[in-house]
């Protein structure tokens, strides 16, 4: 995990953990027995992308689990994507289906300045609009 924002992520995990005194243990992917290092924990948090048979085991050692920057489509799994154009893609999916036509969007201007391109144009792609 050399990616800054994957160890940002990690470190404030972390970070938090310790300032509340939570007895946290990582595991890796490429630790040969990963699996076996999750068994006993009272939760587990998957930070990054995960196959669907990973996950499988993942909730078959422990059902305290929340995933972190991907989308899990089963209901009762928590998971938190950082996936702004999706989130967005989402969220206007849901307004139209109800009916709404007129929709406003704010966003700060950074915000804007990255997704106004994908947005308008992606958004009524989908929607053959």
């Amino acid at each position: 995990m050399k990616d800054s924002y994957y160890l940002s992520a990690r470190k404030g995990i972390e970070d938090f953990c310790i300032s509340q005194s939570i007895e946290l243990v990582r595991v890796f992917r490429n630790d040969s027995n990963y699996l076996d290092m999750l068994r006993g924990c009272d939760g587990i948090i998957c930070l990054g992308k995960f196959a669907q048979e990973e996950v499988k085991s993942f909730i078959e050692i422990c059902s305290n689990i929340v995933f972190l920057d991907m989308r899990v489509e089963q209901y009762n799994i928590t998971s938190l994507t950082m996936d702004f154009k999706q989130a967005v893609r989402d969220a206007l999916d849901y307004l139209y289906h109800l009916g709404h036509r007129k929709i406003d969007l704010w966003v700060v201007k950074s915000m804007w300045e990255i997704m106004s391109f994908w947005l308008i144009r992606d958004w009524k792609n989908t929607l053959h609009i």
